[in-house]
């Protein structure tokens, strides 16, 4: 009977996954065209908040217990998961167009990466967990400065049916997510599948469910911006706004093992995913591959250290 369960619910928790995120990316870029702002910066904020907000429960939920690895470690495991696997996935998938203002937008990304990697050196205290998130508000103040002149567009749908649209569609695909994760689990157990290997799989893929899901359906249906800015966004929001908001709970201890592998790996993937924003058109396949491939060396190594 639990295993009639877990298949139904692996079903429903995919379709839920699917088409709420088709409504959470339609519903968007609806109320980018009511706002009068490009869809980059929906998908940088609206899009990217959304995506993220199970690190955000999971870290400031693991700093308030004193748990400050697994806060960390969250943030730098989904940061590198958002570039190597989603970027990868979408690129290899569907060829992703690229702006040149992504390779701004990126670098920034990258800077504040950097930023966070020196302040992990001694730890992150209140002030300097202040002034990551004070990072993430001006930023965001600044794009929506430069987008006030821009002309509004008539949305397909109503503004207020696409809030309501974009709010279900985002429970979709956050409910969907936690759905396939656990009947996913429940099944590998159920094959006597070790758990070490559940959580270097399907435990790690879920954490980046929503941003891997959302970037795949935007880029699906051309919405490239949106795909870009959810990425992008949501490393930017994981480390200004997660970490930032973690480290003001309880201040964040240097940890050793993050610093000389995880960081410098999630530094590595940000700087590889510039090179490819740098002059480009689009990402196309086999740099989408080039990422994959990043990402299941990660893991691997993560797996053997």
């Amino acid at each position: 009977m639990d295993m009639i369960l877990a298949i139904l619910l692996l079903v429903v928790g995919f379709a839920a996954l699917l088409k709420g995120a088709d409504w959470f990316v339609e519903s968007s870029a609806n109320i980018a065209r009511a706002l009068g702002v490009s869809k980059f910066v929906i998908g940088f904020t609206l899009v990217a908040f959304g995506t993220s907000l199970p690190e955000m429960a999971v870290s400031v939920v693991a700093s308030f217990v004193k748990a400050s690895e697994i806060a960390v470690g969250n943030v730098v495991g989904s940061n590198i998961a958002n570039i190597a696997l989603v970027l990868g996935a979408a690129a290899l998938l569907f060829t992703v167009k690229i702006k040149k203002s992504d390779f701004k937008h990126g670098m920034i990304m990258f800077l504040v990466s950097v930023l966070c990697f020196v302040l992990v050196w001694g730890g992150i205290s209140r002030i300097e967990g202040f002034i990551l998130f004070a990072c993430l508000v001006v930023y965001i103040s600044r794009l929506f400065s430069k987008e006030k002149n821009n002309k509004k567009e008539k949305p397909k749908e109503g503004l207020g049916k696409s809030i309501i649209f974009c709010m279900l569609g985002l429970a979709g695909v956050i409910i969907g997510s936690h759905l396939l994760v656990g009947s996913a689990k429940t099944i590998a157990e159920f094959f006597m599948i070790p758990q070490i290997v559940i959580g270097m799989t399907i435990v790690a893929l879920g954490t980046s469910l929503p941003e891997l899901v959302t970037s795949l359906v935007a880029a699906k249906k051309g919405m490239q911006e949106i795909a870009i800015g959810n990425i992008i966004g949501s490393n930017m929001f994981n480390i200004s706004a997660v970490l930032g908001l973690s480290a003001l709970v309880r201040p964040i201890k240097a940890i050793p093992r993050l610093l000389s592998f995880d960081m410098p790996i999630m530094l590595g993937v940000t700087a590889l995913m510039l090179i490819m924003l740098w002059k480009g058109k689009k990402i196309r396949r086999w740099q989408g591959a080039i990422l994959i491939a990043s990402y299941i060396g990660f893991v691997a190594a993560a797996f053997l250290l």
